[in-house]
């Protein structure tokens, strides 16, 4: 006899006349009776609740942010226990962009004593690879539900694409752009359900929050100079923004997603 999302079960019987026997059939899911190795690809679209830094900090009045929004790809590898505790690896690239329109921002000519004040406009992007460790427990044959929890590194860079006005004191647009090294600490807890295609394969949707610290936070490094066409001159001058951190020590995204398991 068989059951979808169960190995079939058999039993050998020798009957007497007239007799007779009652008989339990275990249901036992495929690929649990024994411990074994468990691929899967995930991919997922984080919206940032929290991102912090000095630029969001100073957005107020008519200057908006948008929600951060981004992408998030890994693969795991687990070895999977009879008892449904899971532990492995996992491996990704995580994108996150922001935008900022209409914060205030001073600029300084080299040699300038005082700054020039005006507005700016920031297009920031934090991406990365994501590598570290997970462990997890699964519940359930035909739909499974897994919790997990991951922990790791991110490793990659924030870049700022800047445009700044600053009307009657410099002639158009300053434009300049940055990119600082970024390192963060994760921590990642997620519950999915799922659904058993065939004795190997799975696949499921679920949720993920992902807390990270700063290891280093991303700042605007003042000393680079651009270049700003003077008004009361005109005449063309290095100049320097301010320093500033792009992102704040502390991040956390909502990630919903799905994936795609396969059971060796």
């Amino acid at each position: 006899m068989s059951l979808e999302g169960y190995l079939p079960f058999a039993r050998d019987l020798t009957l007497a006349d007239g007799a007779r026997e009652t008989i339990t059939a275990a249901l036992v899911p495929p690929n649990t009776s024994k411990s074994h190795f468990a691929l899967r690809i995930d991919g997922g679209l984080p919206l940032g609740a929290v991102v912090g830094g000095d630029l969001v900090a100073g957005c107020s009045g008519s200057c908006s942010a948008s929600v951060p929004v981004g992408a998030h790809a890994q693969v795991h590898a687990t070895y999977e226990t009879p008892s449904g505790f899971g532990v492995g690896i996992h491996a990704g690239y995580l994108v996150l962009s922001e935008s900022i329109t209409g914060r205030t921002e001073s600029l300084t000519p080299v040699g300038a004593t005082s700054p020039l004040s005006g507005s700016a406009n920031d297009s920031l992007n934090l991406s990365g690879l994501t590598v570290g460790a997970d462990a997890d427990y699964t519940a359930g044959a035909a739909w499974p539900l897994t919790l997990r929890l991951g922990v790791g590194v991110l490793v990659g860079s924030v870049s700022d694409a800047r445009t700044a006005t600053f009307p009657g004191q410099v002639t158009g647009t300053v434009s300049a752009s940055q990119s600082q090294g970024a390192g963060y600490l994760y921590v990642g807890p997620e519950a999915r359900i799922g659904r058993k295609l065939g004795d190997h394969f799975a696949i499921d949707v679920g949720v993920a929050v992902l807390v990270l610290t700063a290891l280093s936070t991303p700042t605007w490094d003042k000393t680079q100079t651009t270049l700003a066409t003077v008004t009361a001159t005109q005449r063309v001058n290095e100049a320097q923004f301010p320093s500033a951190t792009l992102t704040g020590g502390f991040m956390l995204a909502i990630v919903p997603g799905i994936g795609l398991k396969y059971e060796l």
